[in-house]
């Protein structure tokens, strides 16, 4: 997806400088759920190990669908893959305008070597799924907008900031997928704020695209769990914190430098089917590969008991 290129082109992928941490790989902290499904004006700050705790209804899987589906966005998906059945992720209380018109509102924040990049999306879901605005923002300063102009077109107007001769560059891009993923194959790279815009999409693309979703279910999404099938849910859970970024059959962008390749694991179900010690057990495997660097963990549970207190871990608490 991205746009193999000498490293020095890529200010996002470049090695830290000298006053900088050591460990500048780029990370999603921060998950927002503006209005999506139950959620409405929901931030979720993310850690290296993040669990999201709450009973049945608090939004727990929701959330984890948010972040899957930036990912899948990133990795240059199409929007009805991502979401097959839109109308599902309209919350409840979402009010139609006079066209008839309903969506959904997600975003997220990407910490790296150029600083926090956010990135916002507005989606029509109703009556015909599109991608009708989108903003990537970095520094006080909005690198690219999208906006529908036309119904009628399947292309949304982007314009996306240049500081050059002129200072923004506008054009057409596909209604159906990831502006910002698509900035590498339409950005020159000629002029300071062009590079500034690369930048910023590399490092949300490299960060969101780490993302591997992960619930084991060793007898079938769809079948009842026969008693005892914690045992075989442990070492599957274990296997992928252990293995990391290089071993893991993912796809990966191939000109992202090793250093900078992570694992963001989406845990859906975390301590599903487990007793407390595995629970634990499972939990400190985690802190422990999370503060190497390479791997981070967003897992929602039932009950966070377990995880309160513990070094290295954040409980986020969500109410139905």
């Amino acid at each position: 997806m991205l746009r193999p290129a000498p490293p020095d082109h890529h200010p996002a992928l470049r090695p830290a400088p000298p006053d900088r941490p050591a460990d500048t790989r780029p990370r999603v902290t921060e998950l927002r759920l503006t209005a999506f499904r139950n959620h409405r004006r929901t931030t979720l700050p993310l850690t290296p190990l993040t669990l999201l705790a709450g009973a049945s209804g608090s939004g727990k899987s929701n959330a984890l669908q948010a972040y899957e589906a930036l990912a899948l966005l990133a990795a240059g998906a199409r929007l009805r893959t991502v979401f097959p059945e839109p109308e599902r992720c309209v919350p409840e209380w979402a009010v139609a305008d006079e066209q008839g018109r309903r969506g959904f509102r997600i975003g997220c924040t990407v910490d790296g070597p150029v600083g926090p990049v956010r990135l916002d999306l507005a989606v029509q879901a109703e009556p015909e799924l599109r991608l009708v605005g989108e903003r990537l923002s970095c520094g006080g300063r909005t690198l690219l907008t999208t906006a529908l102009r036309d119904p009628r077109r399947s292309s949304v107007q982007a314009a996306w900031h240049t500081a050059g001769s002129a200072r923004v560059t506008r054009a057409p891009l596909p209604g159906d997928r990831l502006g910002t993923a698509l900035l590498p194959l339409r950005v020159a790279g000629r002029t300071e704020g062009q590079l500034q815009v690369l930048a910023a999409a590399e490092q949300t693309v490299v960060a969101l695209r780490s993302a591997f979703v992960c619930d084991p279910r060793p007898y079938g999404r769809h079948r009842p769990a026969p008693l005892g099938d914690g045992p075989l849910r442990y070492p599957a859970l274990a296997l992928v914190l252990l293995t990391g970024p290089a071993l893991l059959a993912r796809d990966h962008a191939t000109e992202v430098p090793a250093a900078l390749r992570s694992l963001t694991v989406l845990a859906d179900g975390f301590d599903r089917w487990l007793d407390r010690g595995q629970a634990r057990a499972l939990l400190s495997l985690a802190a422990r590969t999370a503060a190497r660097g390479q791997l981070r963990l967003v897992g929602a549970v039932a009950d966070a008991s377990f995880a309160r207190g513990a070094d290295g871990v954040t409980v986020v608490d969500l109410l139905p």
